[in-house]
């Protein structure tokens, strides 16, 4: 599902509120790599440092960080994203609150991980 960000009445709008972020429908239709190395497509991660260590967490987190808020389909997200290693490191991603907001509402179980 595509959800955009909330306006507020009277709120300017930027680009987040343009950008939709991509949920999946159900968890378990995130079947991405869990472990080796990974390399993210250009248009996902653009940097010099889109190739990912899976046996490092640091690597993990910042890896989920970039398909959550980039991706541009929910294939895309499923395609890159391994479902346990969300809910193992959901709780210390550094996403915008919306972005954490809509994964969450759609899976409330990922709130569960920050309790």
């Amino acid at each position: 599902m595509e959800i955009y960000k909330r306006v507020a009445p009277g709120t300017r709008l930027g680009f987040s509120h343009t950008k939709p972020v991509h949920v999946a429908d159900d968890l378990s239709e995130l079947r991405g790599p869990a472990s080796g190395t990974v390399t993210l497509p250009i248009h996902i991660d653009w940097t010099p440092a889109a190739t990912y260590d899976l046996a490092e967490p640091e690597r993990v987190r910042t890896m989920l960080e970039t398909v959550l808020r980039e991706a541009g389909s929910e294939a895309e997200v499923a395609e890159w994203v391994d479902r346990g290693l969300l809910v193992e490191h959901w709780a210390a991603l550094n996403l915008e609150s919306f972005i954490k907001e809509a994964w969450e509402d759609a899976h409330p179980e990922l709130r569960r991980t920050r309790l």
